[in-house]
């Protein structure tokens, strides 16, 4: 919820200080119902014509791929430059109506699009905390008095609590998870950042007591951030609704190593999902009592609705080498491209059979544990074992019990998961936990652990 709200309230509080920002404006003219009405129109009509222009272009091709996130800036730009000369301060209106519009088309290229946004948000957010910070001075905070305090009091205590009581009503939510939302708050950076660069220009209109917006907007956001921000995670605590750093693990394919990995990280304490559109291979996880799905993990439909909470990683087990990286590349979003993860590819025989697709995720467990060589070996009689490293059982023990090629896949780490992974192999220590793949005469498979 919190998350969902830090999106959305960027857009609607920028809109909204621009409405409030523009009816001043425009009640200082002869007529200012038609002076705002004048705001709203041409900036609402540019923000949708220019939206559907740049939206048309895209769709039909006529933007090259590689001008695409620059033409999408320039658009952007330009509706504000027009929109301003037709109707001083609709510009921003214009732009924020634009963005709404391509947001809800059904462009194939609006992933693209979104990823510059995000990195271009990081860079320009930055941006404003500083220029917000650089346009507040010791003499403007010499300003407030203690009536600011007071807002910054009925902001933190009587706004948020009301507004959340009334906004969960049927909703579900738990009192605990009620009172947690009533004190923590996203803070709309850019809405805030927005309505005191208006500042300057209500000063020229002869507004004098906008002066006290800049260092009250500065006290509410450093304010909230700085209590709010030490309190969350203790008063979380004490109500009992954080959630840990996510363990669980999201496999893609029940195939017979897939459902043993399972049942192992089950057995140890983890949470396990599955995935397969095998309806066999569903089956045969639920006969184990494993929780599973059933369906395409790159299906729209599963991605909105399966549930992800307590999970933080991907696995992508399946013997289709092409689906397990578009899964990691789909669920990168998701997960952060360090936990999403793939079996080696196959290696193709023949120039014929060679492919361009590169991996995706990081590769698991060996440089030969691809799938086929995992499914012969488990065919061939082979199990994932948890083994513990104690001062009596050490890895020199466990070397010599399953032999230098155990093939180590995961350890444990106080109920921490650690996954070996080609491009970061690890050396076990005492107190861990293993999770190999082994066999009775310790062939099991190449070895990963580096000494």
């Amino acid at each position: 919820i919190l998350r969902w709200e830090g999106i959305i309230i960027d857009p609607i509080g920028a809109s909204v200080a621009v409405l409030v920002f523009d009816f001043i404006i425009a009640s200082g003219a002869e007529n200012p119902v038609i002076g705002f009405l004048r705001i709203i129109g041409i900036g609402t009509g540019l923000g949708l014509v220019g939206g559907y222009l740049l939206a048309f272009l895209i769709r039909r091709f006529l933007v090259p791929d590689y001008l695409r996130d620059v033409s999408v800036l320039t658009s952007v730009l330009l509706i504000f430059a027009i929109s301003n000369t037709f109707a001083e301060e609709s510009g921003l209106l214009a732009v924020t109506v634009m963005g709404i519009y391509m947001a809800n088309t059904d462009l194939r290229q609006l992933r693209e699009i979104w990823y510059f946004k995000e990195r271009l948000s990081v860079l320009l957010i930055s941006t404003l905390f500083i220029l917000l910070a650089a346009n507040v001075t010791m003499a403007d905070l010499a300003l407030l008095d203690w009536r600011a305090f007071v807002l910054l009091a009925i902001v933190l205590f009587v706004i948020r609590p009301i507004g959340v009581q009334l906004s969960a009503l049927g909703s579900g939510l738990t009192r605990n998870e009620r009172l947690f939302l009533s004190w923590v708050a996203p803070r709309g950076i850019v809405a805030a950042a927005v309505s005191s660069l208006f500042v300057f220009e209500l000063v020229e209109f002869g507004y004098e007591e906008a002066r006290l917006l800049s260092p009250l907007v500065f006290l509410i956001i450093v304010g909230t951030v700085l209590i709010q921000g030490a309190t969350a995670k203790p008063f979380a605590r004490t109500l009992g609704v954080n959630e840990a750093d996510p363990q669980g693990f999201l496999l893609m394919g029940a195939t017979p190593f897939s459902l043993a990995l399972a049942e192992a990280l089950k057995d140890a304490g983890f949470l396990v999902r599955l995935i397969d559109s095998n309806r066999q291979n569903v089956i045969q996880a639920r006969l184990r009592g494993l929780q599973i799905e059933h369906g395409n993990l790159l299906s729209s439909f599963v991605e909105e609705t399966l549930d992800v909470g307590g999970i933080g990683r991907l696995l992508a087990l399946t013997s289709n080498d092409e689906a397990n990286a578009l899964a990691c590349q789909h669920f990168e979003d998701e997960f952060d491209s360090e936990n999403v993860y793939q079996l080696q590819p196959s290696r193709p025989t023949g120039k014929q059979h060679s492919r361009n697709l590169a991996p995706l995720g990081r590769l698991l467990f060996a440089d030969d544990a691809t799938f086929g060589k995992l499914s012969e070996l488990i065919d061939g009689g082979a199990v994932i074992k948890r083994t513990p490293l104690t001062a009596q059982f050490t890895l020199a023990d466990y070397r010599k019990q399953y032999g230098d090629t155990a093939l180590v896949l995961m350890a444990i780490r106080e109920n921490e998961v650690m996954i070996a992974t080609v491009d970061q192999p690890f050396e076990p220590q005492r107190g861990w936990e293993l999770v190999s793949l082994v066999t009775a005469n310790g062939t099991a498979g190449s070895p990963v652990i580096v000494s």
